[in-house]
């Protein structure tokens, strides 16, 4: 999984300016309103299926602002906030800031009480062929990889929204440059969590954006698509940071053995 940030440059002279998402169909709309003659309040609009955390830093002549540069806000779905307003202090003013963001809550907190669902039908044991840093491509990732046949049915783990789908790519390879061929589906959680499920086949997902989902429902279908020795399905919990690659959160599942951490090399079903 891969979330880059995004800069926007938001001039004085401009009263809304409308940003869309790299990832998705999601935007994120800026505005401003003015106060006063001499104080501006700044917007956030976000209407997307998920959330976005925002980080802001100004470029002010002769102003003053009530949030502090490079701090980070969230914006819920559906929602618009109010972020900062600036104050003239003399003389001739005006205000500017860059912006980036990355999709999801970088606030969330897991709830580790939460048991996951299998991603993979039940009846049938699934080898998981690289667990927690695996030493393959999870030496810094808290990720799981199934070892499944392409086109297997792969389910819902959790419970959410999907805010993120990918399934256009043909291509993998076994190369890191092919890391940002990967299909995949992106599921926010209630607590603020996203999960990614990767390396889908062509046209693979059985969801868009903005469909809630259900633990056990499926969603797609598993495929080698990006950066992959072959067939399988790559699956990361994680809070969201402005660093490239989150490491990810270790989980526990349901199985017919009760609920674990599951570890590279076993198999397991429900």
């Amino acid at each position: 999984m891969r979330t880059l940030p995004f800069k926007i440059i938001f001039a004085g002279l401009i009263n809304a300016l409308i940003v869309h998402s790299t990832h998705g169909q999601g935007e994120l709309e800026f505005s401003s309103r003015e106060l006063s003659s001499t104080e501006v309040e700044l917007f956030c609009k976000n209407s997307g299926p998920g959330s976005y955390s925002v980080r802001v830093d100004f470029n002010l002549t002769n102003m003053t602002s009530s949030r502090d540069d490079n701090s980070v806000f969230v914006v819920p779905s559906g929602e618009e906030i109010s972020f900062a307003v600036l104050t003239a202090t003399g003389g001739k003013w005006k205000y500017g800031f860059s912006s980036d963001y990355v999709q999801g809550d970088v606030y969330a907190v897991h709830d580790e009480q939460h048991i996951y669902h299998l991603p993979h039908a039940g009846g049938r044991d699934v080898r998981i062929m690289q667990g927690y840093g695996g030493s393959f491509s999870h030496t810094a990732s808290n990720a799981l990889d199934w070892d499944l046949e392409e086109g297997s049915p792969i389910l819902c783990v959790r419970d959410g929204i999907v805010v993120d789908v990918r399934q256009d790519s043909q291509h993998g390879c076994m190369h890191p440059r092919c890391i940002d061929a990967a299909n995949f589906i992106k599921i926010e959680h209630s607590d603020g969590t996203i999960a990614d499920y990767a390396h889908l086949q062509y046209q693979g997902s059985e969801v868009q954006e903005g469909d809630s989902v259900s633990a056990g429902q499926l969603i797609g279908f598993s495929g080698n698509t990006g950066w992959s020795s072959g067939p399988h399905l790559h699956l990361k919990i994680f809070v969201s940071t402005f660093d490239a690659r989150p490491t990810g959160i270790r989980t526990r599942f349901h199985t017919s053995r009760g609920a674990r951490y599951l570890e590279e090399g076993q198999t397991y079903r429900f």
